[in-house]
């Protein structure tokens, strides 16, 4: 027999979730008070870290992106010259008999 009735927390809330496969409804079942509540301005100043983290990250990506854009260019470039200076028409398939 299927279940039908499945029980999980909630990460963001720590609230026991039941959803209802039957009906399609989902509803909190209990609170759990395990976690303290936390400081106002600790939580702010952890926002204020992370912002500061992500966009550390995002310049540091931004960065090797243009690494490997330059990279490419150059690849690009130097095959481009070396397709320009091969004068050799290359073999036609259907004459390969």
């Amino acid at each position: 027999m299927a279940r039908h009735l499945f029980r999980f927390p909630c990460p963001c809330c720590d609230t026991y979730i039941e959803l209802d496969t039957r009906s399609g409804k989902a509803h909190p079942l209990k609170a759990d008070d395990k976690k303290p509540v936390a400081d106002v301005d600790k939580l702010v100043d952890q926002q204020k870290h992370e912002g500061e983290r992500l966009t550390d990250v995002f310049q540091q990506a931004a960065k090797d992106q243009a690494k490997h854009k330059h990279k490419l260019d150059d690849a690009f470039t130097r095959a481009f010259e070396d397709a320009k200076d091969d004068k050799e028409k290359p073999p036609n398939p259907f004459d390969l008999d």
